[in-house]
């Protein structure tokens, strides 16, 4: 091998080093997944899928979660009487046409077994994220006061 194409080699190893721990090193904070999940009141399937997610929505399984309540199968849900707009636009965003429905992160995730659901909290939560959000609040006498710090250990 000549000395060109050694130092071409060692050259391309240290880059692909560097850019290993760079990216590894940049993401270190525990990340928090989000369930978007669609439902309704008047949904004789949905009962037993909001009490499987009642064991498994938690902030110490590292997830949470935000319900969409559509308008039917019958209509009068009252939290989507209470905001359709919001419901359907985001509905309309996955174009989900059946409920109950899931999707975690952004992606469809199956809601039939708890099982299933949290090996794909833990598939997600495997992966670090390169900030760290802590959201803390305290009530005072006229409302109360939010406080978010962020914390990253590369420049934004």
């Amino acid at each position: 091998m000549n000395t060109r194409a050694l130092i071409r080699t060692a050259a391309l190893s240290l880059f692909a080093l560097l850019f290993v721990v760079g990216a590894n090193a940049q993401n270190t904070y525990k990340r928090l997944s989000i369930l978007e999940e669609f439902t309704s009141a008047t949904c004789p399937p949905c009962a037993p899928v909001g009490e499987m997610l009642k064991d498994v929505i938690m902030p110490s399984n590292n997830v949470v979660s935000v319900r969409f309540h559509m308008n039917w199968p019958a209509p009068n849900d009252p939290w989507n009487l209470d905001n359709p707009t919001d419901n359907d636009s985001r509905r309309n965003f996955y174009a989900v046409s059946g409920i109950p429905d899931g999707y975690l992160n952004g992606k469809k995730v199956s809601l039939g077994a708890a099982s299933t659901l949290i090996a794909a909290i833990n598939a997600d939560n495997a992966k670090k994220s390169p900030i760290e959000v802590t959201v803390t609040d305290a009530k005072t006498t006229t409302g109360g006061n939010v406080t978010v710090k962020i914390k990253t250990n590369n420049e934004l």
